[in-house]
């Protein structure tokens, strides 16, 4: 059983986001108050508000990554076909779904982002806007070489699963992780400005 089937997921989810707007109605000057308020805000998008609003757009985030990946490998002259959300590659089809995409590890990238830039320093610069930038297109260029990738390994079993949910998976997951930490604590820095 995962925590997030327990009963009284939601009401988690809602107390940390009240928790947020209390400290954000409170804040009077206090830049540490503020902080506290963003970070918690963060938690309980990428826990909760992320995920409803991805179930509203998911059919569109995931038909406009395939057309993403479907222009780059037409580009090289190696799609085959591009239906709906499905690729075909040579021999191989890729069928990409909700899970694939982007979205909640850009959720995830911003919480990052957030966490590293206010616990290195409580007030915003007018800078931190291009490392949250960065740290989303870091993220969907990594999504969008891992689906390049699993297209051009649709029809190999083991080396589709290699990248899909084996060693190939764990290595694009911990560079992307490294990378966007990186980018968090560079922009977090005060003398990002």
């Amino acid at each position: 059983m995962c925590s997030s089937d327990l009963p009284g997921d939601e009401a988690v989810w809602i107390a940390i986001s009240l928790a947020a707007a209390y400290f954000f109605a409170t804040r009077s000057h206090d830049s540490h108050r503020s902080s506290a308020a963003v970070v918690l805000a963060a938690i309980a998008t990428n826990g909760f508000w992320g995920p409803l609003f991805f179930s509203l757009i998911a059919p569109w985030m995931v038909g406009f990554e395939t057309a993403v990946v479907a222009v780059v490998l037409h580009a090289g002259g190696y799609l085959t076909a591009h239906l709906g959300n499905q690729l075909i590659v040579g021999h191989g089809d890729l069928e990409v779904l909700s899970g694939c995409s982007s979205f909640n590890n850009i959720s995830l990238a911003l919480l990052v982002w957030v966490s590293l830039t206010k616990l290195m320093r409580p007030y915003w610069l007018r800078t931190d806007r291009w490392f949250a930038a960065a740290c989303v297109a870091v993220t969907f260029l990594s999504n969008t070489g891992r689906l390049l990738l699993l297209a051009f390994n649709a029809n190999d079993a083991a080396r589709f699963f290699y990248w899909h949910g084996g060693t190939g998976q764990k290595i694009f997951a911990t560079a992307l992780s490294f990378t966007v930490a990186v980018i968090a604590a560079a922009g977090g820095s005060p003398k990002a400005a």
